[in-house]
């Protein structure tokens, strides 16, 4: 709803067809005379990509901390750090790669590549609860368990 409600907005500022534009809502704020309120979202923009790529490397350093202690990476992965209890080496090598990628490549190239990833992961974990359903039944009794307190 709040998608429509700030296209219908946008179109009635702007043309449509003007606002095939990479930030439509930062351009229209400028064609009407507003360009604080432009450069006030643009900064929005970039504060709100940058804490969801935060976001995510803290997910994916957890992740792979979690499958090396499980046995399924190399041990090095696992070395938490003495004081602030982090994996040091895991938070190393995500930044690393983070840094090298996001250099090499245009910000709009590493924000599909970050939409595309975490639609993967969201479909492998799907497909792995699915899969576990049918391999390793729940050992719950099932709601006949709660019978007894009603």
């Amino acid at each position: 709803m709040l998608y429509v409600a700030v296209s219908l907005v946008l179109t009635g500022i702007v043309p449509y067809t003007k606002l095939n534009v990479p930030a439509p809502v930062a351009f229209a704020l400028d064609r009407i005379g507003i360009p604080w309120g432009g450069a006030l979202v643009s900064v929005g923009a970039l504060l709100g990509i940058t804490s969801v790529l935060l976001v995510l490397l803290f997910g994916q350093t957890r992740i792979i901390f979690a499958m090396s202690r499980d046995g399924l990476l190399p041990a090095t992965f696992r070395k938490v750090h003495p004081v602030f209890r982090t994996p040091v080496n895991v938070t190393l090598l995500v930044g690393l790669i983070t840094a090298v990628i996001s250099s090499l490549l245009p910000l709009g190239s590493v924000a599909e590549l970050v939409n595309i990833g975490t639609l993967a992961a969201f479909i492998i974990v799907s497909a792995g609860v699915i899969m576990l359903r049918h391999t390793r039944p729940p050992r719950c009794p099932g709601p006949s368990v709660f019978r007894s307190f009603r």
